[in-house]
């Protein structure tokens, strides 16, 4: 989780200030465009599946044999 509020922050100065935001930003906006890149793969992987005890499943196919 990205933290917004630096460590050793007091109620009087914990509100982050735009320095400390922009960053952050950045690494949420990059966790965005990877998980909507990963929906996306498995979209058309599901797509591609007709389920059934094929020999060859284009989902484990697609994420290359991986386990989680």
């Amino acid at each position: 989780m990205i933290d917004l509020i630096p460590s050793g922050a007091t109620e009087i100065d914990a509100v982050p200030g735009k320095g400390h935001c922009a960053p952050a930003r950045c690494q949420l906006e990059t966790k965005i465009q990877r998980m909507r890149e990963m929906a996306g793969m498995l979209h058309g992987l599901a797509n591609a599946c007709e389920g059934g005890d094929r020999p060859e499943c284009p989902i484990m196919k697609g994420l290359g044999g991986q386990s989680c």
